[in-house]
């Protein structure tokens, strides 16, 4: 599968070792379009979890019940599964993003900076 890349972003990198990513590098690693909001991948620092409503990027999904989440405007949404997405970085590395909640409402996949920091990733925040 080939990577696409998305429109330039502000300058947001994710470093594991040694070679960072920009946000703007970062797709789904299935042939997809990314000119749809739901077709993007952003990492968004209020995010406490993985978030995605694309439940065709998910591998190793599993069901889930009784897990929600509030968002901003006060609502509870339901999770209703989790898994990993695979996604491709715009130097041809294939990365998993693992413990991804599926949530058909929201609008795009959310990557935590947090989760991502727990599994020994830097993420950098440019202005």
């Amino acid at each position: 599968m080939s990577a696409i890349k998305n429109s330039p972003l502000p300058d947001l990198s994710l470093k594991s070792g040694k070679s960072g990513l920009n946000s703007a590098e970062l797709s789904p690693n299935l042939g997809l379009s990314t000119s749809k909001p739901n077709n993007r991948i952003i990492v968004n620092s209020g995010a406490s979890e993985h978030y995605s409503p694309n439940k065709d990027w998910f591998i190793d999904y599993k069901e889930v019940t009784n897990k929600s989440i509030i968002v901003a405007n006060g609502q509870r949404i339901a999770i209703r599964g989790i898994g990993n997405i695979p996604i491709i970085a715009g130097d041809n590395r294939e990365l998993l993003i693992t413990n991804v909640n599926y949530i058909p409402e929201i609008k795009t996949t959310l990557l935590s900076p947090r989760e991502l920091a727990k599994k020994g990733w830097e993420t950098l925040f440019k202005g």
